[in-house]
């Protein structure tokens, strides 16, 4: 009896034995499971290989269905290594910020509007045809259909005006639906889930924009002490043309001239005012625009406008013309008298289209020390015109009013605005706590400015005399 307890006991502890190995097996057998999965998760899939990013892996197919997503453009002879190329590029690209995507926009002069996809999908066919060799540029423009005259700059806007980018993008929504069934059980509520894609195209403007601004420069003079004319000059370089009130002496312009290289620009004949004097001035960068006609405003008749206002023509390189008039309108305490010319703002309007009926694109801008939202605007707004700066914004130094903006007509000119606008406010950012030393070194007023798109538009090429505009 003794002999066989330890037999028992020694089974006992060889079928425990077997187990624990068959527990160890187990452990070995998921721990090898688990570094195998650990190690698939780490490694590239394949379907991320397809996913577009130009890998070794990624197919033709794959490759040219990101580019048509992003709107990148490729010729339909392109292989696998072209494709890979169109898309390290966007890569490049698409790593950068926003604003030094706009930079880069900006130092191309292209539209700098939109999304990060549609500025990177710009750059990108700027670049291409930017690339090309001039004679084949030239070949390219004439098979297109498009002019080969010009220099490479303006054959390359040219192509890249005339392209017109899409941009698809894909949403995957889940759309859950609740069925109410009844049975001889009772009611049941069965829910179903739907996947449902849509697929939307944003088409991207590819034409170049223009900045166009207003400033009243606040009792501008060449030899005022207090004024900061650097600073000045940085200010207007925000822009690519502008217009100023309170140039109280021409040669003001002459000196921010020779601060501004590449810059011009055309002023009032003469001085307007009744107590105090002073002359319009639009400042313009040379290699963007050319001044076809210029002219001053006679209200000697009627004698209603304080200051009469000033119109100039202008030509931008891609097609773009139109004509800017700039105005002081009245300051004072006699609301009356000051909301008087409002109301004479749509004869000066009349009188610029009169000397040029082909020219639509018409600009009203200045220092109307009225908001927008008065109601000596109602003729003028009933006339399609519409500004581009509205409340709650401020374009005083000091948030005190906003009394500057630019009108345009929403019928003739709406479709070329790039809706983007905007009011510099240097008071905050170069005087931060001290607007009185903002008002004395550079203007109790702040630039206002809007984009438009410099394309060719559909007026005829015919410009009148802006010397004979009479209110």
């Amino acid at each position: 009896m003794t002999d066989k307890k330890p037999a028992a006991k020694e089974k006992k502890d060889d079928h425990h034995e077997k187990k624990d190995d068959k527990k160890d097996h187990k452990e070995k057998k998921d721990d090898k499971k688990e570094h195998k999965e650990e190690k698939k998760a780490a490694s590239p899939k394949k379907d991320d290989d397809k996913d577009a990013k130009g890998g070794a892996l990624a197919s033709v197919d794959d490759l040219k269905k990101f580019c048509t997503e992003k709107g990148l453009y490729f010729s339909s002879k392109a292989n696998k290594t072209d494709l890979q190329a169109v898309v390290a590029e966007y890569e490049k690209y698409n790593g950068q910020k926003v604003d030094d995507l706009k930079k880069e926009c900006t130092a191309r002069e292209i539209p700098v509007s939109g999304s990060k996809s549609e500025l990177v999908a710009r750059l990108l066919l700027f670049d291409r045809y930017n690339a090309m060799d001039e004679v084949a540029l030239r070949a390219k423009c004439r098979k297109d259909g498009k002019s080969d005259k010009g220099t490479k700059k303006e054959l390359v806007h040219t192509m890249f005006t005339s392209r017109e980018i899409k941009i698809k993008k894909t949403t995957i929504a889940t759309e859950t639906k609740a069925e109410v069934a009844h049975t001889a059980a009772g009611t049941a509520v069965q829910i179903t889930e739907t996947k449902v894609v849509q697929t939307t195209t944003t088409v991207v403007k590819s034409s170049p924009t223009i900045k166009i601004a207003s400033w009243n420069i606040a009792n501008f003079t060449a030899d005022s002490r207090h004024k900061r004319y650097p600073e000045i000059a940085k200010l207007i370089e925000n822009f690519d043309i502008i217009a100023m009130q309170e140039v109280l002496e021409k040669e003001v312009l002459e000196k921010m001239k020779g601060l501004l290289p590449g810059w011009d620009y055309v002023a009032s004949f003469n001085q307007v005012g009744r107590v105090r004097k002073e002359h319009y001035g639009i400042m313009y960068r040379t290699n963007r625009f050319k001044v076809l006609a210029s002219g001053q405003f006679d209200d000697t008749a009627r004698d209603v406008l304080e200051r009469e206002p000033f119109a100039a023509t202008f030509k931008c390189n891609s097609g773009f013309d139109f004509t800017l008039i700039t105005i002081h309108v009245l300051w004072g305490g006699n609301v009356g008298k000051r909301r008087e010319e409002l109301t004479h703002l749509k004869e000066v309007i009349s009188a610029a289209i009169a000397q040029n009926k082909e020219e639509k694109d018409v600009f009203l801008m200045g220092d109307f020390n009225f908001d927008p939202t008065d109601k000596g605007w109602e003729e003028f707004k009933a006339m399609g015109f519409r500004p581009i700066i509205l409340p709650p914004a401020k374009t005083t130094v000091g948030d005190v009013s906003l009394y500057d903006n630019i009108w345009f007509s929403e019928k003739a000119t709406g479709a070329s605005y790039a809706n983007e606008c905007g009011v510099i406010e240097f008071d905050k950012t170069m005087y931060p706590g001290d607007t009185l030393k903002a008002r004395n070194e550079i203007s109790d007023h702040r630039p206002v400015w809007g984009s438009f798109y410099a394309e060719l538009d559909a007026d005829k090429d015919v410009y009148g005399d802006l010397q004979k505009l009479k209110i």
